[in-house]
């Protein structure tokens, strides 16, 4: 893919990295994704791991809604990033639904999400190395709440063996000297 965007990876490595792990990950995200098509499901987009996470979803489940908030936190998005994480819902044939609500030290964005949201499942993009709690449960109004990633074993390099290999936009934070940051980090 010819990308505008410094890639921390030679594309010849991520090529090789898809053609022999990241694939066979992807058929596993799949069948994990498969086990929620009888749930009430939203996705959530907020950097490079959950836009794989959003698009193996809307994959398996058809049009998904998106839930993208404008906080990461109690700190607001720059109005391009959202407008840029709304495009790319659109682009990847979801359906945004942009919250308003800064969450903060005793609660979480799932908290806020399944608060606002009659759902079963909340799928995320986050990995291992960003929270050991990356499938688990909560409890909101007596009822509960699943938060499953489907990249939660994948590595760095998969993530963009995977966003190069299936062509996916690249958010303009990631092209910046650090791609591999998160993105609150890069817009912070």
């Amino acid at each position: 893919m010819e990308t505008k965007c410094k890639i921390p990876f030679p594309v010849e490595y991520l090529n090789a990295t898809y053609a022999i792990y990241t694939e066979e990950k992807e058929k596993r995200s799949r069948r994990l994704l498969e086990k929620y098509k009888n749930k009430k499901v939203v996705g959530t987009l907020s950097g490079k791991d959950s836009e794989v996470a959003l698009r193996m979803s809307v994959e398996v489940f058809g049009s998904l809604q998106v839930y993208i908030n404008r906080y990461v936190g109690r700190r607001k998005l720059p109005d391009s990033i959202v407008e840029e994480l709304i495009n790319i819902v659109k682009k990847l044939g979801g359906k945004p639904i942009v919250g308003e609500k800064p969450w903060g030290p005793h609660s979480s964005l799932f908290h806020v999400i399944a608060e606002e949201m009659d759902i079963d499942v909340i799928i995320t993009g986050l990995r291992r190395q960003e929270d050991g709690d990356w499938h688990s449960k909560i409890w909101v109004r007596n009822r509960e709440v699943q938060i499953v990633s489907p990249v939660s074993d994948w590595k760095h390099s998969d993530i963009w063996a995977y966003i190069l290999y299936h062509k996916l936009p690249i958010l303009t934070p990631y092209c910046g000297s650090v791609p591999w940051a998160s993105l609150q980090s890069v817009v912070f």
